[in-house]
């Protein structure tokens, strides 16, 4: 199942570019005491997997197109039924973005407990905290520290507290049953794009079309979907 934005998201997209000429500097790899094992993105560029997120950054960074006034950008990460995998898939994106010289802001969005932090070493904070990934910070939602006032702003209005040297700002939400598409569009107001991680066979067409309505409306675009 492939769904796209029905206003925003360019279908006649050109092919997504090699990016090996865009390697050129790429930052070391990080020591195995570091970081968790699962974030493979820290070690080797070249596994299939990682080349795989190497094609999904190609696709955020071709979104942006060559307006050169805009100088910094976001892009959401959604998943719906597949929790664990959104927080490996992000993780490991965020590092593909830092390592190729893209300085980054990791967010996790998700309000009950963060699932990302341990990955980098670090315990959950809600201000951004530097990761052992050069170019790389992370955040938290606000809700694990009892700062549940920060969570009534949209993400990225919270990310501007920080004043960081970034470029690029991931937030990362994982949807649950319960969860309403318009509550999270919500939270994603001001976003530039959106990716939705399903899975395959179990999410619904119905939810995730109604996600895709509520960011439509806050003209956030689709800018891809991945099954896991």
């Amino acid at each position: 199942m492939r769904i796209r934005s029905s206003n925003w998201a360019d279908d006649n997209a050109a092919p997504v570019a090699t990016d090996r000429a865009e390697r050129v500097g790429v930052a070391p790899a990080a020591s195995a005491a570091q970081v968790d094992p699962s974030l493979v993105a820290a070690f080797d560029l070249e596994l299939p997997y990682v080349v795989a997120l190497r094609t999904v950054r190609s696709r955020i960074v071709q979104h942006y197109g060559a307006d050169g006034e805009q100088q910094a950008f976001s892009c959401a990460l959604i998943g719906l039924d597949c929790e664990e995998e959104l927080a490996a898939f992000a993780a490991n994106l965020s590092v593909v973005m830092a390592r190729m010289q893209t300085p980054t802001l990791l967010i996790d969005g998700n309000l009950s407990q963060a699932s990302m932090h341990p990955l980098f070493g670090l315990s959950e904070r809600t201000e951004a905290q530097g990761t052992p990934i050069a170019n790389l910070w992370i955040a938290g939602s606000g809700g694990a520290t009892g700062q549940a006032a920060l969570e009534q702003r949209p993400i990225l209005e919270r990310s501007y507290d920080w004043n960081l040297p970034v470029t690029q700002t991931l937030a990362v939400l994982s949807v649950q049953g319960a969860a309403s598409a318009a509550s999270i569009a919500a939270a994603l107001a001001g976003f530039d794009q959106a990716i939705l991680l399903l899975r395959k066979n179990v999410t619904g067409r119905r939810p995730a079309r109604q996600l895709v309505d509520r960011l439509d409306e806050r003209r956030i675009a689709i800018t891809g979907t991945v099954l896991v």
